[in-house]
């Protein structure tokens, strides 16, 4: 079954090893997914961007950072009613996560089937 049928997916991660992994089995649930390495290649297309249904953010990226990006992007149209995930490697940002604007902060290596579950939630 295909739980993430017809969901948009933005993934902001600077691991090509990650992005891969996490579009595989994505794509698997039926999402469709645009991976971008930095907030600042975000930023240089934020006039095409339409349609996302969730946003998945690394936290520790190159230049501008998960945090900042939440921030500045939840001021966007684009992304005003977005649920945004965090994913990082440190089990202790939650309330870091939260007042930055995201919805939902996820440790990593993030469990694949508690992914989908929690994206399910985020967009019903």
């Amino acid at each position: 079954m295909n739980k993430l049928q017809g969901k948009k997916i933005l993934l902001l991660e600077d691991s090509a090893d990650n992005a891969r992994l996490l579009e595989i089995f994505l794509k698997m649930e039926g999402a469709q997914m645009d991976w971008y390495e930095s907030a600042e290649d975000v930023l240089s297309k934020v006039d095409d961007l339409e349609g996302y249904d969730v946003v998945l953010s690394d936290i520790t990226l190159p230049g501008m950072n998960g945090l900042e990006f939440c921030q500045k992007a939840k001021g966007w149209k684009v992304f005003s009613e977005t649920p945004f995930i965090a994913m990082s490697g440190h089990g202790n940002e939650d309330s870091i996560s939260e007042k930055a604007g995201f919805n939902l902060h996820l440790t990593k290596p993030v469990e694949p089937n508690d992914l989908v579950e929690q994206i399910c939630k985020l967009t019903r």
